[in-house]
């Protein structure tokens, strides 16, 4: 499947229910010359199989799909993507940083309902807790999204701290001199955990910096924001057309010159 001036090239289904998601993938599909369907998930799910039966993939918005309809699709034969396994841990928080941590991720302190820990409140753009010892200090949030083919090719946006404009805190001396490695470090960890779930399309890994230069994975989100990122978006594309792209396993645009460089890698 390539793009095409002529016409569409290829028949994508969506199940979301936000309506800036909708709208904001409608456009790019109409730019990319590809046959958007937005399907309904219906009491019975004969009309929705037949509907999703005649798209090359369905892709979702992971809080429209249940784990139950999503096992019936896939099982009918369609292709899901991102993938109802990374849909299950972007759902479930407080499981996907259990599974990280197994794993060997450094993870935020997990309570019963999935947050980040009572004992890290938050104040702005800081948050303080006790943990015996030493005291912890959360620094920053720190975002890594990644677009990512099936065929395992992947580009990696520009990283920004969401929680400092844009920019990484220098709250503490230690994450100021330790900047460039903690984001590195992000990346990788962030690059295995969307190769381990085998995630494909956007997926934002967010991160928690403590003062100790660390990066503690938080959370996983599947899909681009219906709301506009202009901090971490190249000029020369849109995370709606990646994620579009990604999931065809279509050829992901390199950064314009003069744009904030993406960084890509090839599994």
């Amino acid at each position: 499947m390539t793009a095409s001036a002529g016409g569409p090239s290829a028949t994508v289904g969506l199940i979301a229910r936000d309506r800036q998601l909708i709208g904001r993938t409608r456009q790019a599909a109409l730019e990319l010359g590809i046959d958007l369907h937005v399907l309904a998930v219906p009491s019975g799910l004969g009309d929705l199989i037949a509907s999703a039966a005649r798209c090359d993939v369905v892709t979702f918005e992971s809080s429209a799909l249940s784990a139950a309809h999503g096992e019936i699709l896939q099982a009918a034969g369609i292709t899901l993507r991102p993938g109802l396994r990374a849909a299950e841990l972007a759902d479930n928080p407080a499981t996907a940083r259990h599974v990280f941590r197994e794993c060997g991720f450094d993870v935020t302190p997990i309570s019963a309902n999935g947050a980040i820990d009572a004992r890290w409140p938050r104040r702005g753009n800081r948050a303080t807790g006790r943990r015996s010892p030493p005291a912890v200090t959360w620094a920053g949030e720190l975002n890594v999204v990644i677009a990512r083919r099936p065929s395992g090719f992947r580009v990696i946006y520009p990283v920004v701290d969401t929680g400092g404009g844009g920019r990484l805190h220098r709250d503490s001396p230690v994450l100021a001199a330790s900047r460039a490695s903690t984001v590195e470090r992000a990346v990788k960890a962030a690059v295995s955990i969307t190769d381990g779930i085998d995630a494909t399309g956007i997926i934002t890994v967010e991160f928690v910096l403590d003062n100790e230069g660390r990066a503690l994975v938080n959370s996983v989100q599947l899909g681009p924001h219906p709301r506009p990122q202009p901090i971490s978006d190249p000029a020369n594309s849109s995370r709606f057309e990646d994620h579009l792209c990604a999931i065809l396993d279509w050829p992901l645009r390199p950064p314009t010159i003069g744009t904030p460089a993406r960084t890509s890698f090839r599994a």
